[in-house]
C-alpha cells in the first residue's frame, strides 16, 4: 500500500468547513420566495451532489417547481458571501503541508461549480493545492461519476492506483469507488458515520488522516 504519489480530497465538508454560508444563501433564496427556512442540521444533510440537488432538496415538498428561480437566487447570494464564514478545518493545513513536504501531488474535487471550488481553494489554500476542480458539467459528469477523479489524476500524471481520495459522504465513497481509487472517509463533515462504512478506511481527527496518509504513503516508521 505504501505506494501514494497524490492524495485528492472533497471540498465542502472535507478540507473546508463551509456550511454556514452555504446555509446563509440557501435561506436567503427560501426566504425570498416566502418559504420555510431550514436549518444548519438540515442543510448539512442536503449537501454532496452540487447546488441543484442541494436547492432541490431545501424546496418545500410541494413547491419544487421553484427549483430553477430558487437555484438563481441561491447562486447569486453564496458568490456574495461564500468566503465570509468559510474555513480550514483545524489541523487540515498541516496535513497539507506534511503533504507538500513529501512531494505528494494534491487535488481538490468537488460538485460546487468550479469557479467557485479555485476561488476557495486558492484563498484558503493558495499552492498547497496543486490542482483544484470544480464541477463543469459541460465537460463532464459531477460526481459520484468517476471521471472528475480520473481527469484530475490524469492532470497530475499519477495512476489511480497510486492516488488516494478522501471525503466525507457517501457519495465520495461512491466515486472513489467508481474510479478504483482507494478511498477514505472523513467523520467531520456533513454525514452520519454509519453512511460512510464502504470506505476503504474512516478517520475522526486529522491526526488520525496524517498518520494514515504517512503509511499508505511509505513515510510512516510502522509501513
Amino acid at each position: 500500500m505504501s505506494n501514494k504519489k497524490a492524495v485528492l480530497f472533497d471540498l465542502d465538508g472535507t478540507v473546508a468547513d463551509s456550511a454556514e454560508d452555504l446555509a446563509t444563501a440557501v435561506n436567503t433564496a427560501l426566504e425570498k420566495l416566502n418559504f420555510p427556512q431550514r436549518s444548519l442540521a438540515e442543510i448539512k444533510t442536503f449537501l454532496g451532489n452540487g447546488a441543484d440537488v442541494l436547492i432541490e432538496r431545501a424546496l418545500p415538498e410541494d413547491k419544487k417547481e421553484y427549483k430553477k428561480e430558487a437555484l438563481e437566487l441561491f447562486r447569486a447570494k453564496y458568490k456574495e458571501n461564500m468566503l465570509l464564514s468559510t474555513k480550514p478545518y483545524e489541523g487540515i493545513t498541516d496535513v497539507l503541508k506534511f503533504l507538500k513536504e513529501n512531494n505528494i501531488y494534491t487535488a481538490i474535487v468537488s460538485n460546487k461549480p468550479h469557479a467557485a471550488a479555485m476561488e476557495i481553494s486558492n484563498k484558503l489554500f493558495g499552492s498547497l493545492i496543486d490542482f483544484p476542480l470544480g464541477a463543469e458539467p459541460e465537460k463532464r459528469p459531477k460526481k459520484p461519476s468517476p471521471l472528475p477523479l480520473l481527469y484530475a489524476l490524469e492532470n497530475l500524471g499519477v495512476k489511480k492506483e497510486n492516488a488516494v481520495y478522501v471525503g466525507d459522504s457517501d457519495v465520495d465513497i461512491e466515486t472513489g469507488k467508481s474510479a478504483g481509487i482507494y478511498t477514505i472517509a472523513v467523520t467531520w463533515g456533513y454525514r452520519d458515520e454509519n453512511r460512510l462504512k464502504n470506505a476503504d478506511a474512516i478517520v475522526r481527527t486529522r491526526q488520525e488522516l496524517k498518520t494514515l496518509l504517512e503509511q499508505l504513503m511509505g513515510t510512516s516508521k510502522n509501513s
